[in-house]
């Protein structure tokens, strides 16, 4: 099955909501609330690319249910340039489910306004259709969550004290520097 996937009313647009579809022998779309979009991006307003991972967990919700039946996944080039970094990041999403996906079924290109996504799409935005799932906060942090910036344990110190004690501003104490080994030595 061939999955061309549009968006009406981009993830940034935090006034409206967003809604991703495919429309073919099938019809799925998903609705992404402004006031949820809100909720994350506040949350998250200090990750990198957060934007596009919203985007990018809106599009596997869309898809997830009919991953087992795709023969090519067609997106729609919302972010260009940033094309490399989806395709990745929707495999991992992918992957956690299908470990195998071949890479090669995803494509990010131009969806014209006469395709049935784009229709599917903007008939549910205009209410003309209901969406099939609507996205909560959960959902996607459900999902983002590993692929969020991970704030690594800081292993470098920012002061060393006299005698062998190393301070780190985070920290309400100070440590024995010889005894902390943050990694093992070969």
């Amino acid at each position: 099955m061939r999955i061309e996937v549009d968006q009406s009313g981009k993830i940034e647009q935090t006034d409206m909501d967003t809604i991703l579809a495919f429309s073919n022998n099938h019809q799925y779309a998903v609705l992404f609330t402004k006031d949820t979009k809100r909720e994350l991006i506040k949350k998250y307003r200090k990750e990198k690319q957060i934007i596009l991972k919203l985007f990018v967990a809106c599009v596997y919700y869309t898809i997830k249910d009919y991953l087992h039946q795709a023969e090519l996944i067609i997106i729609d080039n919302e972010y260009d340039g940033k094309q490399n970094y989806i395709k990745s990041l929707l495999l991992d999403f992918i992957r956690k489910d299908y470990r195998d996906f071949d890479k090669n079924l995803i494509r990010i290109a131009h969806i014209t306004k006469n395709s049935k996504a784009h229709e599917f799409a903007a008939n549910v935005k205009r209410g003309f259709a209901k969406p099939q799932k609507i996205l909560s906060e959960k959902d996607i942090e459900k999902l983002i969550r590993g692929a969020l910036a991970s704030r690594p344990a800081s292993t470098v110190f920012s002061a060393k004290l006299r005698h062998g004690l190393a301070w780190h501003p985070s920290s309400l104490f100070a440590i024995d520097a010889s005894v902390f080994k943050p990694f093992a030595q070969k």
